[in-house]
């Protein structure tokens, strides 16, 4: 976990090639960051909030790696007011106006994990370009995903950003994240992991007995 907002940053690693990517460097010291980065292949952003971005330079500069996020994520990237770095000063005495991603990607695009592959899932609902990655096992079914701010252990993504929106989120994951099979686990972008079924099952927000039912 990075910094004042406890972010998980991720670097994942394929075990028998060795190579790695990094998933969402945020806000933390220079020195964790590149340490975190330094050797990976790429790094995938699942949005471009600050407390998810605000190391990528430090991370770009340690990797010399491509940038790969959802569609549209530049837009949130280079504006402090969707990124919600201009709304910390005490944090972000500059706020940050990011480079966009070197790859944006559809829903569906797989995308190269060290030597394995991981399948972009877009979620928005939590913020418009947001995308999960979902982790693929060599016979091509999801077996983990990195949930970012879609799916908590016991929450869900806050929708009251720029560009949130709560049936958004629900459709999001009802639609992508729980139609995937209870075993998967759910490596979310703050808090501990899970698993798809507990989700399913005990989620006070989206499971079912949930305070919010998939749309019709």
């Amino acid at each position: 976990m990075l910094g004042p907002f406890q972010e998980n940053c991720y670097r994942v690693t394929h075990v028998p090639s060795g190579r790695s990517v990094v998933v969402d460097p945020g806000f933390g010291p220079e020195t964790a960051l590149a340490a975190i980065a330094r050797g990976a292949e790429a790094i995938l952003l699942t949005h471009g909030h600050m407390d998810h971005v605000a190391g990528l330079p430090a991370a770009r500069k340690a990797s010399l790696a491509p940038v790969w996020a959802g569609c549209g994520e530049g837009a949130v990237l280079a504006d402090p007011l969707l990124n919600g770095s201009g709304r910390w000063p005490e944090l972000f005495p500059q706020p940050l106006q990011l480079p966009p991603p070197d790859r944006e990607l559809a829903d569906g695009d797989e995308v190269p994990v060290g030597g394995g592959r991981a399948r972009a899932l877009l979620t928005p609902g939590h913020e418009p370009f947001h995308v999960a990655y979902g982790l693929l096992s060599p016979g091509g079914e999801v077996v983990a995903v990195l949930a970012g701010d879609t799916l908590f252990q016991g929450s869900i993504g806050r929708t009251d950003l720029p560009g949130g929106d709560l049936a958004t989120l629900v459709r999001s994951i009802h639609e992508k994240l729980f139609a995937l099979p209870d075993e998967v686990l759910v490596l979310p972008g703050h808090g501990p992991h899970t698993t798809i079924g507990r989700e399913r099952r005990e989620n006070p927000f989206v499971g079912r007995r949930g305070s919010f039912p998939p749309p019709e």
